[in-house]
């Protein structure tokens, strides 16, 4: 088993945890060093967009710590379980450069069947986690910020192999508390910081969005201290090489526009697939290399979206985004290639149409609850005509492999 990184990291963890004077470190430590703003793409989580944890919660995705809790969401605002944080922490460990111990022993009663249980075992076999007496770890219980203090500096502790230093005075809502030494531990550590004047709200609960800059920062001393690598991708969250599956359904089955390219000299195929694994709507289906855009949760069919299944021979990316966040058309508009486009402002108007390809060309006109009102066009190569969009339309899907235009009377 490995424990911790090479020695060169156990030396630099050895000098980092010498005493620092009282009153260390009262804010918390940036992440610069574990999430270079050039580098960690955007997650795309629809519901993170401007939320104070988003650059850490993109940091973590980066890294591989979690993928969020659907699809399209991180659910910043929730409160982490005991389940969601071992495995929150063992995927730390992991990516920091440290390895957790394999096992078959099953440490508490209560997980069996839970989708944590893997990494919650781990954990309690390395000693990173105990359980809350009877041979139970109460997995569904909302993490405290105290307990989360024990998490997160046993995590660390595990990785450097050396015992992070506990500076500085304790808060005065912490004193006596079974928890004392590990908070002072992770705010000297910079991992985290008090609540307000000489306040830790011990009893406060942590929050998704929170854990995603505990960890970030967490990782960024990984970095700077025991010389962790940070990874070596700058891909999408979505993203991969050859067939693939994605499993993951968008809330509400809300309408949304998927963003993907494909490098590769043979099929490119994503399918949406519903809870049962049947393919029901063809996402994308070309030759090649691709860039385009395709509807997602259009005309559903009844079904319920459960994931993706991916067809492709070389590297592939794919975004999902909000079906509003599509390009709204003008009077005149060109573009290439497939595209979804907000066409409400045109309902009932007639529109000259033009594409210069060599394969299909074809238009669906879809209405706000995006069911399928038309089919415009659907034609091979080289097409000029004119249309009427239904007084329903609000959204156009284009699949062509050539430019095309629209010009509204």
């Amino acid at each position: 088993m490995k424990r911790g990184l090479t020695s060169a990291a156990i030396a630099a963890a050895l000098l980092a945890s010498m005493p620092a004077a009282a009153g260390a470190q009262t804010t918390p430590r940036g992440t610069a060093n574990a999430c270079p703003t050039s580098t960690v793409p955007d997650a795309d989580f629809w519901d993170t967009a401007g939320a104070s944890h988003q650059a850490n919660i993109d940091c973590i995705v980066w890294w591989g710590v979690t993928s969020g809790n659907t699809l399209v969401t991180y659910a910043p605002d929730a409160g982490v379980t005991r389940d969601q944080m071992a495995s929150f922490i063992a995927r730390t460990i992991t990516a920091a450069g440290a390895e957790l111990p394999a096992t078959s022993t099953n440490h508490f009663t209560d997980d069996n069947g839970n989708t944590h249980e893997a990494n919650i075992n781990r954990l309690a076999e390395a000693g990173v986690v105990n359980g809350v007496g009877g041979g139970r770890f109460d997995p569904s219980r909302v993490v405290r910020r105290d307990q989360m203090a024990t998490f997160l500096a046993n995590a660390y502790e595990y990785i450097a192999a050396v015992e992070l230093p506990a500076d500085g005075d304790s808060f005065a809502d912490t004193r006596g508390n079974a928890h004392e030494e590990n908070v002072r531990k992770i705010v000297a550590a910079g991992f985290t910081a008090g609540t307000g004047p000489g306040a830790y709200s011990p009893a406060g609960t942590v929050t998704r969005g929170q854990m995603g800059s505990f960890l970030a920062r967490l990782l960024d001393k990984a970095v700077a201290d025991l010389g962790a690598p940070i990874p070596a991708t700058t891909q999408p969250r979505l993203s991969g090489v050859g067939d693939d599956v994605i499993r993951g359904r968008i809330p509400d089955n809300t309408p949304a526009v998927a963003i993907m390219s494909h490098r590769g000299e043979n099929n490119f195929i994503i399918w949406a697939v519903d809870g049962d694994g049947e393919r029901y709507d063809l996402v994308v289906n070309e030759i090649g290399d691709y860039d385009g855009r395709g509807a997602v949760n259009f005309d559903r069919f009844g079904r319920t979206l459960a994931g993706f299944n991916i067809d492709a021979d070389g590297p592939w990316t794919m975004r999902i985004l909000p079906a509003s966040q599509a390009t709204r058309i003008s009077d005149s508009f060109a573009g290439q290639g497939d595209d979804v486009l907000r066409a409400g402002t045109h309902a009932g108007r007639i529109v000259t149409i033009t594409h210069r390809g060599d394969a299909n060309f074809v238009v669906w006109a879809y209405d706000a609850e995006a069911n399928m009102s038309d089919l415009l066009v659907n034609e091979i190569g080289d097409y000029d005509g004119r249309v009427a969009l239904p007084n329903d339309t609000h959204w156009l899907e284009i699949r062509a492999d050539g430019e095309w235009t629209f010009e509204f009377e």
